[in-house]
């Protein structure tokens, strides 16, 4: 009789570790559009925060004009009393 390989032998039920696959991530060339933006973007908005201080600074220390400043002020009425 011929021997007969067993299906449970040591070396059967051993498996070769998979070789891993070298992978290179790359990101996209950028447009010269996407470029701009990357660059420009990020200094639009504390420009726009400063451009608004300024402009409420200005109007502030403008102090009041038209009718406010009126030596009355706003909302009084000058009511004159009779001559006696």
């Amino acid at each position: 009789m011929r021997a007969r390989k067993s299906i449970f032998s040591p070396s059967s039920n051993v498996a070769e570790p998979a070789k891993p696959i070298p992978v290179e991530i790359r990101q996209p060339d950028l447009e010269p559009l996407e470029l701009v933006r990357s660059v420009v973007g990020p200094l639009l908005q504390p420009l726009a925060v400063s451009g608004l201080v300024i402009v409420f600074i200005i109007m502030i220390l403008g102090g009041p004009a038209g009718p406010a400043a009126s030596p009355q002020g706003v909302g009084t009425t000058f009511i004159e009393r009779p001559r006696q």
